[in-house]
């Protein structure tokens, strides 16, 4: 009971330390400032860690629509292919060309989630 006690507070403050040196607004990552940031080398890191973690999650989500026998949101052709930080920022980066974005309607509502999944789509579409 203690070691689990110790390990969760030493994750918790290793988090916290972690979420300190990450930007408050990378929490809701618009479009506009995704193309900010990137254009930045120094947030490149940032940027992957960001989109590492979402394209885990929709990996997550993908699993769970799976087993539940419910369509996926997109169909990766192996669960047991890795996909990597690098490659979920080169969707984001064809999908904001393909939709012509930054430019023209984006706003700072427009979630940088949302292209990465319309990314995933294309580059892994399902066959119905």
């Amino acid at each position: 009971m203690k070691v689990a006690t110790v390990l969760f507070v030493l994750l918790l403050g290793t988090t916290a330390a972690f979420a300190a040196d990450v930007p408050s607004y990378l929490n809701t990552l618009s479009v506009k400032q995704y193309a900010a940031l990137r254009n930045n080398h120094g947030s490149d890191l940032a940027i992957k860690i960001y989109l590492l973690g979402a394209g885990n999650a929709f990996m997550l989500i993908n699993l769970k629509l799976e087993d539940d026998n419910m369509s996926r949101l997109y169909c990766q052709p192996s669960t047991e292919m890795v996909i990597k930080a690098d490659t979920y920022r080169d969707i984001v980066d064809h999908t904001m060309k393909q939709l012509n974005l930054p430019a023209g309607d984006a706003t700072d509502d427009d979630s940088i989630l949302d292209v990465l999944l319309i990314g995933l789509r294309h580059t892994y579409p399902c066959q119905h």
